[in-house]
């Protein structure tokens, strides 16, 4: 701001200034017209047929279009009607905007809605409402009398309703879970780790036994990896223990501006230190990354090399591995893409990536 005041008084040129509490009261644009017509600024505003082709100019339209298909599978997975996010849309701090992509999304839900029921067809988050339906009016009625879920982090509000209703059929049901927040990467297909951290708040008193000892890697990597998820001061504070216990860093940085340096750097020091084969996992974040692997195969025939995108490896393991792009921004790892603010009534904020095995194990205990 000082530099940016300094810069006008310089040039003497005009600064108009605005503030983010007018953002959050909700009269920015009105205050920004009232500064601008005093500064004596004409108003030339596009009709709407000319403001949307600049828009579809843009890519805009295609991009926001995408971003309401997305939303059509969240909203049914958080067991939203229209009338609840217009609602949670008026709560937000930039609730003119979000109302109004909340009241874009009704016509596109209806036709979808349509277009399911026209053909005689339903999608995934049906079948779950279907069955939701079923077994809370009891046209279905579980034989079971202990319900088992594993990857419990990855549960959405809808799939945990389905587990509420089976459970509430009988008094003496009991439920039991194995799940860990840490490792909740399916976020943008719903889940929601919040009802893995507030299980008991979902599904009553629960015994938890943690499983704090990984069989996967050294306690030099548990440590790095615990330090980076633990950032993240909504993660529930766990103390990972290594079945592998070593002296020496079992983690190394390369600083170079170029992804092909810094793996051939990386390949050079394995292939030396390695004495017969060894496996080499190469991950990114994003796969155009991906490194020209028949090349470096031949320069480094002692080593398997395969190419992998982190999400995609998870429960994999290796020799060795090398993890590309650890730069700050969007396409770097890991990615500081900004969500857009319209998904946030879907999910809470706050997950990260896999950080090993360890995990809770919740139960919720029938009354006897």
């Amino acid at each position: 701001m000082a530099w940016k005041r300094e810069l006008h008084k310089t040039h003497q040129t005009q600064l108009i200034e605005t503030y983010s509490y007018l953002k959050q009261q909700g009269v920015l644009t009105k205050t920004l017209e009232e500064k601008l017509i005093q500064a004596g600024v004409k108003f030339n505003p596009l009709a709407n047929n000319e403001l949307l082709k600049k828009l579809n100019e843009f890519g805009h339209v295609s991009e926001f279009g995408k971003l309401l298909s997305d939303v059509l599978g969240l909203f049914k997975a958080a067991c939203l009607d229209l009338k609840s996010l217009v609602l949670l849309a008026r709560q937000h701090e930039d609730h003119e905007r979000m109302e109004a992509a909340a009241f874009l999304f009704e016509p596109i839900h209806e036709v979808y809605q349509q277009y399911l029921r026209d053909t005689a067809t339903i999608d995934f988050e049906d079948m779950i409402g279907k069955a939701i339906e079923y077994v809370e009016e009891g046209h279905y009625r579980s034989p079971y009398n202990y319900l088992l879920v594993d990857e419990f982090q990855d549960i959405s509000a809808s799939r945990a309703r389905l587990v509420k209703a089976l459970i509430a059929q009988n008094p003496d049901n009991s439920l039991f879970c194995v799940g860990d927040d840490w490792q909740s990467i399916y976020r943008f297909a719903g889940s929601d780790v919040s009802i893995t951290k507030e299980f008991e708040e979902h599904f009553g008193y629960a015994a938890t036994s943690v499983l704090d000892k990984t069989f996967r890697f050294n306690n030099k990597i548990g440590d790095v990896a615990s330090r980076f998820v633990m950032q993240n001061p909504t993660q529930i504070v766990k103390k990972i223990q290594s079945h592998h216990i070593i002296e020496q860093p079992a983690v190394s940085l390369i600083k170079t501006s170029q992804d092909l340096v810094g793996l051939s750097a990386a390949l050079s020091a394995i292939n030396t230190k390695s004495n017969g084969s060894a496996t080499v996992l190469i991950l990114a974040r994003f796969n155009f990354r991906k490194p020209d692997l028949s090349i470096l195969t031949r320069q480094y025939p002692k080593l398997k090399l395969q190419f992998m995108s982190v999400h995609a490896s998870k429960g994999k393991e290796a020799d060795y591995v090398i993890v590309l792009g650890l730069e700050k921004g969007k396409h770097g790892f890991p990615s500081e893409k900004a969500t857009h603010p319209y998904w946030s009534y879907y999910y809470p904020k706050g997950s990260l990536c896999a950080c090993g095995r360890t995990a809770f194990v919740l139960c919720r205990l029938n009354p006897h």
